[in-house]
């Protein structure tokens, strides 16, 4: 019997189901848990970054030295007792108050003297003064083509006697190719009749250079027309006329 119960323990051994291995899933593959909210006041979110290897790496605030390494102490300084007696500057009592003495005096300003300026000048207060001519004798001057003809026998008018500043007397004259005047009017009158009568005299009587005849064209008859301009120079009168014994 029993070696009969011994033979049937082995039969059921070897030939009896074994239990097959349990297979372990892979390290790195996909997984999905359900984790509980944590206790003690920390949040998911921060517990989540205590497996962030960065942080052994560098030193952090959340690092296991970052209290070492980022939290400074202040430095206390005590500075020592001052052992060495005061030294006081001299002071010069006769320098007082001459530093703001120089400086008033560069900053003061000159008052405004204004009762000390003229008035100032009244418009058409004062009469234009006419200018004084500083001719010492009357002369006769040549314009126009007449200028371009040599006088032969120029005249020098004389001082004429008058109260007051003649004007100047321009004669109009017209000369023929033989040198005469053969026309003369008065254009503009000095104030005196006697001395615009002797200017009128004195350019009839004038003689120029003759114009050659090899100089005169089929078209040009030789006349000469120009301006003959006495300047007057004036004296206070006298019982004569200058001029009168001329005849």
């Amino acid at each position: 019997m029993g070696i009969a119960l011994v033979v049937q323990l082995g039969l059921i051994w070897l030939l009896g189901e074994r239990p097959k291995p349990r297979r372990l899933p892979p390290e790195f593959g996909l997984g999905i848990w359900l984790v509980p909210e944590p206790t003690g006041g920390i949040s998911l979110a921060q517990g989540l970054g205590w497996a962030d290897p960065t942080l052994f790496a560098l030193p952090a605030l959340k690092g296991f030295s970052g209290r070492a390494w980022m939290v400074v102490r202040p430095l206390e300084y005590e500075p020592e007792p001052w052992s060495e007696p005061w030294g006081w500057l001299s002071l010069d009592v006769g320098r007082l108050g001459l530093g703001s003495g120089a400086l008033l005096a560069a900053s003061a300003r000159a008052p405004l003297l204004v009762a000390d300026k003229p008035l100032p000048r009244l418009i058409g207060a004062e009469r234009p003064v006419p200018a004084v001519s500083t001719r010492t004798q009357s002369v006769v001057r040549l314009d126009g083509l007449l200028a371009q003809r040599r006088w032969l026998d120029p005249v020098v008018p004389p001082s004429w006697p008058h109260p007051d500043v003649l004007s100047n007397t321009v004669v109009q004259a017209t000369v023929e190719a033989g040198g005469w005047v053969i026309s003369a009017v008065v254009l503009q009158s000095s104030g005196s009749a006697q001395a615009d009568e002797f200017a009128l005299r004195q350019t009839l009587q004038a003689r120029f250079e003759p114009v050659a005849a090899r100089a005169l064209t089929g078209l040009d008859s030789g006349l000469t027309q120009g301006l003959l301009i006495f300047q007057w120079h004036t004296v206070p009168p006298t019982n004569g006329l200058p001029g009168s014994s001329t005849p």
